[in-house]
Formats: C-alpha cells, sequence, structure tokens
C-alpha cells in the first residue's frame, strides 16, 4: 500500500516545486497608478486613489507623475493600462530617465492614445522606451482629462 501512494505524493510535490521555481513572464514590474502624485500639490485634490488606481474627478486635464523602480540597467517601454472618457480632449502620457543624481536625462514627449472624440475606451498603450542608467529610475508622465482613469503601468 505505500508503494502506490508514494507516486502519487511524489508526482504532485514535483508539481508544486515546479511551479514554485518557474520564471515570471518576461520578469514585468507593475504597479497601480494611484501609488504617483499630481504634479504640483494645488492639483491634489483633482484626484482620487482610493481603489489604488487614479482618476482625475474634478479637474480640467491635470498631470499625474508615477516612479517606476528598476533594478537593472536597460531600456523599458512601460504600458499604461487607462480608461479615457474620450470627451474633448486625450490622455497623453510620456516615458522620462532620470540619472543616479536625480537629473532626467532623456525624454520621450507627450504621446497621444489614439481613438475617437466622443468614444470612451478602456485600453492600454506605450507612450515609448527609455534607457535607464545604472541608480537611475524610470517614470511616466499623464495628462489625464476629467474623468479618466488610469490603472496601471507595467514594465
Amino acid at each position: 500500500m505505500r508503494k502506490e501512494l508514494s507516486a502519487p505524493l511524489l508526482a504532485g510535490a514535483a508539481a508544486i516545486l515546479a511551479v514554485l521555481i518557474a520564471p515570471a513572464a518576461a520578469n514585468a514590474s507593475e504597479i497601480g497608478a494611484g501609488s504617483g502624485h499630481a504634479y504640483g500639490s494645488a492639483n491634489n485634490a483633482c484626484f482620487d486613489t482610493t481603489w489604488g488606481w487614479v482618476e482625475n474627478t474634478s479637474c480640467s486635464t491635470t498631470n499625474w507623475q508615477m516612479s517606476l523602480p528598476v533594478t537593472t540597467t536597460g531600456a523599458f517601454n512601460p504600458t499604461i493600462s487607462f480608461y479615457d472618457s474620450g470627451t474633448t480632449t486625450f490622455l497623453t502620457c510620456g516615458t522620462y530617465a532620470v540619472d543616479k543624481t536625480g537629473q532626467t536625462i532623456s525624454w520621450t514627449g507627450m504621446i497621444t492614445r489614439s481613438g475617437f472624440f466622443g468614444v470612451s475606451r478602456n485600453g492600454a498603450f506605450q507612450p515609448g522606451a527609455e534607457t535607464v542608467p545604472a541608480g537611475g529610475y524610470l517614470g511616466v508622465s499623464c495628462n489625464m482629462p476629467e474623468y479618466t482613469y488610469v490603472y496601471s503601468v507595467t514594465w
């Protein structure tokens, strides 16, 4: 009887071990956009971060900043997950790289997500890749129209 039970137990243990030591998919990192901050403290009242994402609840287009920690140097192309009301202006975002002294060393500029005015949509887009030097970090800046959400950023 012992031999009959040992084979299934060993197979189950091997399956669990394989899952535990499997590498993460593409070593991606993700943060909820609510971990960022308004550009300028006067704009704090424009945003709601209650659920981990960020929503511009009450202001015309206002800027939201997010710092993305990186553990290695190299090129990163963040993906921004969003809901855009699409009323009169669209969500625009840009990525930037900062060196270890705190100086911005490169910037993609603001890239507008594609779509049609008057059509709201959930989606994701990549505003552009940046190369982060040793000791630096990656950042994302989004101009968010009223009633626009940024859910998360993956890089």
